[in-house]
């Protein structure tokens, strides 16, 4: 069993969450230039239907990120995976010079 959470843990710290990140910075980033597009034809005087759709859609990626973030938790406290933990399968990362931090 020690195995499967050692591969859980990887794919969670190596994958997921990266992967998860990247995608929400994105959702952000259209959201913002959505706005910024947004209020250039509002002052323009022009159809902001464009700059409108855009925060529409960050806000829709930005929401399936941290549902997905939620789900993922929520499954793992649910079956008691251990990936919240926060510990992690490098050894290194649990020592800050020298000091050794314990769970």
């Amino acid at each position: 069993m020690d195995a499967v959470n050692n591969i859980l843990a990887r794919l969670k710290y190596e994958v997921l969450w990266p992967a998860m990140t990247v995608i929400f910075a994105a959702g952000f980033l259209l959201f913002i230039w959505g706005l910024v597009k947004f209020l250039w034809y509002i002052e323009e005087g022009g159809s902001a239907e464009e700059g409108k759709q855009h925060m529409i859609w960050g806000i829709a990626g930005m929401f399936i990120m941290v549902s997905f973030w939620s789900i993922i938790t929520l499954l793992d406290s649910t079956f008691g995976l251990g990936l919240s933990s926060g510990a992690s399968t490098d050894p290194g990362l649990n020592q800050i010079q020298g000091i050794q931090f314990t769970n």
